[in-house]
């Protein structure tokens, strides 16, 4: 995909790398095999992982962080979902430049990122959440869902 490297490694400075992740993008680019696209919180990217047990939840199903949703989608608090009946649940990305697509009615496409500091590669990238962008809340329905 253009824009992202072929590889990102984390290590010591002269010293070889301890990890290394392919990076990816939860609306363009798909990962290898079984592996899914997900936030990296030391990188503030995503990268292609492989969930410690296989994912089951579906968009809408309870979970408690990220890697139990199904392709890797996000695991929001009830808070900013419609019809979440647990403390969080799966929910879906969507693309802010085409938001009707993948949302149902109530929830918008909200940014995933506050727009004053995402990378450029993910200014695309939202989530579906009740949260209303013209009341300042995007930015705190982005906060909640990356608290994991």
């Amino acid at each position: 995909m253009e824009g992202f490297p072929d590889e990102i490694c984390l290590g010591r400075s002269g010293g070889p790398p301890w990890i290394c992740e392919v990076p990816c993008h939860p609306l363009d680019k798909p990962c290898p095999g079984d592996q899914g696209c997900y936030l990296h919180g030391l990188w503030d990217r995503f990268v292609c992982a492989t969930p410690a047990t296989p994912p089951e939840a579906d968009e809408g199903d309870s979970c408690k962080f990220t890697g139990e949703c199904r392709g890797a989608q996000p695991c929001a608090p009830a808070e900013i979902l419609e019809g979440c009946a647990s403390q969080r649940c799966c929910t879906s990305y969507c693309d802010l430049n085409a938001p009707g697509v993948a949302c149902s009615a109530p929830e918008m496409c909200v940014p995933y990122f506050d727009p004053e500091w995402v990378a450029p590669a993910f200014m695309n990238l939202g989530f579906c959440s009740l949260v209303q962008s013209e009341d300042r809340s995007t930015e705190r329905a982005a906060g909640l869902l990356q608290e994991r």
